[in-house]
């Protein structure tokens, strides 16, 4: 059987930070993509200074096809999904249990995809992250360039997607593990021994410090030898219960 380990959290809620954890302790996280603006990489995924200089962990392949189902993350049609889009998702996820008996999705996306997405999981355990609703209005805007009324529109409404989502997590029954973003930020090893213990992951404290390491290190210093400089033409366009 294999395991799925679901990242749920809106846009700048530690999201990234998360994967990142999931990828350092060698869960495959999908498909990286052809992304070219991106500042600098990380074992191959895309990176950005300003926002996500650890990297972004979102699997290209589950993006796009929730792109395409329900259009523009900043304003989805969540509130119905086509047959043939959910066909899609769910040959995909086939195809990612066929390869793997361990693997991680992350994308904001599945605020509103989730709900469909889990009854096709085989053996679904789900992260869930919290930030306050400030910091997470006041960091997209950062992010993206927009009116701080643009984000908390854009918030307002990935949060009650969020909450529904957490509700299909609970009727579905599968374990989970909530976390708040500043305790990740402040006490990532703590925080990586409690997601190992979520997967079922056996403890190894080499494993639990090069996974918690991916949050707190300094870019340049311990972790330069993950990061691999972008292209020259593109980096002037500088993103409970385990068994």
């Amino acid at each position: 059987m294999s395991r799925s380990v679901i990242v749920l959290g809106q846009h700048r809620s530690g999201t990234s930070a998360i994967a990142g954890i999931l990828h350092h302790l060698g869960i495959p996280m999908g498909n990286p993509g052809n992304v070219t603006n991106a500042t600098h990489y990380v074992d191959g995924w895309p990176a950005y200074t300003d926002s996500n200089p650890y990297g972004q962990f979102e699997d290209n392949d589950f993006v796009k096809l929730f792109t395409e189902g329900h259009g523009s993350w900043q304003l989805p049609i969540w509130w119905q999904v086509s047959s043939e889009t959910e066909k899609q998702v769910r040959a995909l996820v086939q195809c990612r249990e066929a390869k793997h008996d361990l693997w991680g999705l992350k994308t904001p996306q599945l605020c509103y995809t989730l709900p469909y997405l889990l009854g096709h999981c085989e053996d679904p355990v789900v992260i869930i992250t919290h930030r306050d609703f400030a910091g997470m209005v006041e960091s997209l805007a950062k992010r993206d360039k927009i009116p701080l009324r643009v984000s908390e529109q854009i918030q307002s409404n990935y949060y009650i997607l969020h909450d529904r989502a957490k509700l299909c997590v609970r009727e579905h029954g599968a374990p989970s593990l909530t976390l708040q973003f500043n305790d990740v930020m402040r006490r990532p090893a703590a925080m990586t021994e409690l997601i190992m213990e979520l997967i079922g992951l056996p403890h190894d404290l080499a494993v639990l410090k090069q996974a918690a390491d991916s949050i707190r290190c300094p870019i340049g210093e311990e972790k330069r030898p993950r990061f691999t400089p972008a292209p020259a033409q593109n980096a002037a366009n500088a993103i409970q219960r385990a068994h």
